[in-house]
C-alpha cells in the first residue's frame, strides 16, 4: 500500500560542524611556532576528528597526558578531543570539554588567533547542541567583534561561517545563511592560500543551504566542488561520506528513489564504520523518510525511532526536532493519532522550553493566583497574611525574573543586531556594504532634504591604479590596501558621515547638510588623507596610494523635485569622478548645481562646460579640470540600489 502524506519542512540539520571541520583544523598549524614538536600530533588529531573519531579521541588523550604539554598544543588537543567526543555523539562529555576548551584559550601565552578559532569551535559544538544555542551566540558575537577590531580576515571568515551556520539552525533560515556563505567563499578566495579544506567547508555549508531550499541542481555542484577540494587533503573520507548522503537526499527529493537508496545505504555502512554519530543520525533520517516515501509504515516507524535515539545521545538538537517531527507524520500514516500527539507535544514542549518567556508567564499565573486569596471574604486573617507573604514573595521573585529576563533579552537583541549587522557590511573592509549605504543614504536624505545651499553630499572615491596594485604586489596585498584606504576615509570623516564600499576599489562617501565650500574642502581632506597615508609592504617598504574623488550635491539642483535622487546625484557625482581621473589622477572634481538652474540633469552631465558658461552649476578642483575630455568615457553611473 502506498501512502500519500504532506512532505516535511526541509531537513533542518545544522551546518556548524561544516565550520568546525573547516576552522578547526589548522588553528594549531597557523599559530604554533614551527619548532613546537607537538604541532604535526595536533594537525593529526585534527584531521582524524571527522573521519575518525575513536582514532582521534585516542590521539587528544595521549597528547593530554603528556607532561609539561605546552598551552598552544593543549588547546589544539581540547578542541580535538571536543570535535571528536561531539562526532562519534558523546554530547554531554563533548560539552563538558568545550568548557576546559574555553578556559585553556585564555591561559596568557595563548596567541590571539588561535583563543579566537578556539572560541568558535567550541561555539560550533555549542550551536549543534540541546539548551546551549544562546550560549555560541554569544561566543561566536565576541569573536566577531574582535575580528572586526583587530582585521583578522581569516577570522572574521571563520565567523561569518559559524553565524551563517546560526542563522540555517537556531533560526531555520537557509536563505538568510545563504548571503554569509557567499561572502564567505567571496573572501576565502582573495586570502592567500590553496585550496583546503576551510574552502571545502565553505562550499558544502553553501550546498547545504541550498539543499534545504530546494534548489536541488545548485547544491548538486556545490557538493561535488566541495567533495572535490576535500579528496585532495588526506583522511577526509567522513567528509566524502557525509557528502554522499547529501547527495542522496537530493535523488529522493528529486524522485530516483533507487539511486537514493544506494547512496544512503553506502554512506551509512561508511558511517558507522568510522563512528560518525551525527552522519548516522542524519543518514537514518533520510532512509526513514524514503520508507515513508514508499508506503513502508513499520520500516519507517523503526528506522525514525532510531533516528531519535541517536540525536537524543548526542544532544542533536535539530535532529531530535527532525526525528520527532517524522515519527509524528509516521505514525498519523499508520492511523494512530494518538502516538502521533504524543511526539507532538513533545515538540511543542521542546519549543516552549526555548522561549525564555516562560518562566514570567507562570509567575505571572503565581501572582494571580495570590490575588484571588486574598481577596475579601475567602480567607481568614491567618490566611491573609499567608497570602500576603506568599504575594510578596511571587513579586519578589517576579522582579528578580523580569531583571534577568531583561538582560537576557538585551542580549539576544544585541546578538541578532550584530547578526543583520553582519550581513550589511563588508567583511575585507568592516564598512557598510552598498545594500547598507542605500539605507543609511536614504534615511539622512530624509532627515536632511536640503534647503538652498545646504545639501547632501555625496562623493565617490576611486583608488587610483588598482589594477597594477594587483599585478604587481597580488590580490592580498591589493585586498589589506583596501581596507586601509577604508581606515584612512572613515578617519578623515566626521562620526555621523557615511562611509561604505561601493564596489570593487571604489568607496561612497555621504555627509548631510552641506555647504558647497564645505564640500569641495571635505573632497580636498579625504584626497590629502589618502595620499599622506603610504601603505607599508611586508619587508618594511612603502606604498604609495592615491585616489580620485567626484562630487556632487543631492538633490542636485536646489529645491528641484526629486523623484530618484540617488540616480540624478550618483550620476553626476561619476561624471565628475572621470574628470578627476582624467586630470591626472590624485585630484578631485566636483559639480554643484545652482538655484535657477534651467537645463535638465541629462544635459548637464553631457556637457558640463556649457552648464558652467551658462550660469547653471559650479564646477570645482584641486587641478584644472577638462570635462570635454572626459565627456566621451563617462557611462552612466550606476544607479542607486
Amino acid at each position: 500500500m502506498t501512502v500519500s502524506v504532506a512532505p516535511l519542512r526541509g531537513a533542518r540539520r545544522t551546518l556548524a560542524l561544516a565550520a568546525l571541520l573547516a576552522c578547526a583544523a589548522d588553528a594549531h598549524a597557523q599559530t604554533a611556532p614551527v619548532a613546537d614538536p607537538y604541532a604535526p600530533r595536533v594537525q593529526q588529531c585534527m584531521m582524524a576528528a571527522t573521519a575518525q573519531p575513536h582514532q582521534a579521541l585516542q590521539l587528544a588523550g595521549e597528547l593530554l597526558a603528556a607532561e609539561g604539554l605546552p598551552g598552544v598544543a593543549r588547546v589544539g588537543a581540547l578542541g580535538c578531543r571536543a570535535m571528536a567526543l561531539h562526532m562519534s555523539g558523546q554530547g554531554a562529555a563533548a560539552l563538558e570539554t568545550v568548557d576546559r576548551l574555553l578556559a585553556a584559550s585564555q591561559e596568557p601565552g595563548i596567541p590571539v588567533p588561535l583563543r579566537m578559532n578556539a572560541q568558535l569551535q567550541g561555539a560550533s559544538v555549542l550551536l549543534a547542541s540541546a539548551g546551549t544555542q544562546a550560549r555560541a551566540l554569544a561566543l561566536m558575537e565576541d569573536v566577531l567583534d574582535e575580528s572586526r577590531r583587530r582585521g583578522e580576515p581569516a577570522t572574521t571568515l571563520n565567523a561569518l561561517m559559524s553565524i551563517g551556520g546560526a542563522h540555517a539552525s537556531i533560526l531555520d533560515d537557509p536563505a538568510g545563511a545563504l548571503p554569509y556563505f557567499e561572502q564567505a567563499i567571496e573572501l576565502s578566495r582573495r586570502l592567500p592560500r590553496a585550496p583546503h579544506m576551510q574552502e571545502a567547508g565553505l562550499h558544502y555549508n553553501h550546498a547545504y543551504a541550498l539543499l534545504r531550499l530546494g534548489r536541488h541542481a545548485e547544491a548538486r555542484q556545490g557538493f561535488e566542488r566541495a567533495l572535490e577540494i576535500a579528496r585532495a587533503q588526506p583522511g577526509q573520507q567522513a567528509f566524502a561520506d557525509r557528502v554522499a548522503s547529501h547527495l542522496g537526499e537530493i535523488e529522493r527529493a528529486t524522485g530516483d528513489r533507487g539511486k537514493a537508496r544506494t547512496l544512503l545505504e553506502s554512506a551509512l555502512a561508511a558511517q558507522e564504520r568510522s563512528g560518525d554519530a551525527h552522519g548516522q543520525t542524519v543518514t537514518r533520517h533520510r532512509l526513514a523518510q524514503l520508507a515513508l516515501d514508499e508506503g513502508q509504515l513499520d520500516l519507517a516507524a523503526e528506522r525514525a525511532a532510531q533516528t531519535l535515539a541517536l540525536a537524543e545521545r548526542g544532544r542533536f538538537v535539530i535532529e531530535i526536532r527532525d526525528a520527532l517531527e517524522l515519527l509524528a507524520t509516521v505514525h498519523a500514516a499508520r492511523g494512530e493519532p494518538a502516538e502521533a500527539a504524543r511526539y507532538t507535544q513533545r515538540i511543542r514542549a521542546m519549543e516552549r522550553e526555548r522561549d525564555r518567556a516562560a518562566g514570567l508567564e507562570k509567575l505571572a499565573r503565581m501572582q494571580a493566583q495570590v490575588e484571588r486569596e486574598t481577596a475579601p471574604g475567602n480567607a481568614t486573617a491567618q490566611d491573609l497574611g499567608q497570602a500576603r507573604l506568599l504575594r510578596n514573595a511571587a513579586l519578589a521573585a517576579l522582579a528578580l525574573v523580569l531583571a534577568v529576563g531583561g538582560v537576557l533579552l538585551w542580549r539576544m537583541r544585541r546578538r541578532q543586531r550584530h547578526l543583520r549587522e553582519l550581513g550589511s557590511t563588508d567583511p575585507l573592509t568592516g564598512l557598510p556594504n552598498r545594500r547598507e549605504a542605500d539605507r543609511r543614504v536614504t534615511a539622512m536624505l530624509a532627515a536632511h532634504p536640503g534647503d538652498g545651499e545646504r545639501r547632501c553630499v555625496l562623493l565617490l572615491v576611486d583608488v587610483d591604479a588598482f589594477k597594477a596594485i594587483n599585478d604587481e604586489h597580488g590580490h592580498a596585498t591589493g585586498d589589506q590596501a583596501l581596507a586601509h584606504v577604508a581606515r584612512t576615509l572613515r578617519a578623515a570623516c566626521d562620526g555621523e558621515d557615511v562611509v561604505a564600499r561601493w564596489g570593487g576599489e571604489e568607496f561612497l562617501v555621504a555627509r548631510a547638510d552641506s555647504s558647497r565650500e564645505a564640500a569641495f574642502a571635505l573632497a580636498e581632506q579625504l584626497r590629502g588623507a589618502v595620499a599622506r597615508a603610504p601603505f607599508p609592504l611586508p619587508g618594511g617598504a612603502l606604498l604609495e596610494l592615491t585616489v580620485s574623488i567626484g562630487l556632487a550635491p543631492c538633490p542636485f539642483f536646489p529645491g528641484a523635485a526629486r523623484p530618484a535622487p540617488w540616480q540624478e546625484a550618483l550620476n553626476m557625482a561619476d561624471r565628475a569622478l572621470y574628470a578627476a581621473k582624467d586630470a591626472g589622477r590624485n585630484a578631485w572634481a566636483g559639480l554643484w548645481g545652482l538655484a535657477g538652474g534651467q537645463a535638465g540633469l541629462r544635459e548637464v552631465r553631457q556637457d558640463p562646460e556649457a552648464a558652467l558658461a551658462r550660469g547653471w552649476i559650479v564646477a570645482g578642483g584641486n587641478r584644472p579640470v577638462s570635462w570635454n575630455l572626459a565627456r566621451e568615457e563617462a557611462p552612466e553611473a550606476a544607479e542607486a540600489p
